[in-house]
């Protein structure tokens, strides 16, 4: 995992820590990581995952703008 740090708080909890510097903006990679982490965790010993934002101050802002724009210059026009 790039994004996201998981650790075992114990008592079936994991705590996964988000760090995208310098905004912590949520992203494709991040949205993959998520997705495997979240098939980890269907694990019947896991009863309880806090999400916190790995850089202090801050949780997600938002989703990337930039790699929105991204995509959208990229999407064939709508008809």
């Amino acid at each position: 995992m790039k994004l996201f740090r998981t650790e075992n708080a114990g008592q079936g909890v994991v705590v996964a820590m988000y760090t995208n510097p310098p905004m912590n903006y949520f992203c494709a990679q991040g949205t993959q990581e998520l997705g495997e982490l979240i098939a980890q965790w269907r694990d019947p010993a896991v009863r309880a995952v806090v999400l916190t934002g790995g850089m202090p101050g801050k949780f997600i802002t938002h989703y990337s703008v930039e790699e929105l724009a991204q995509l959208a210059a990229n999407r064939p026009a709508m008809k």
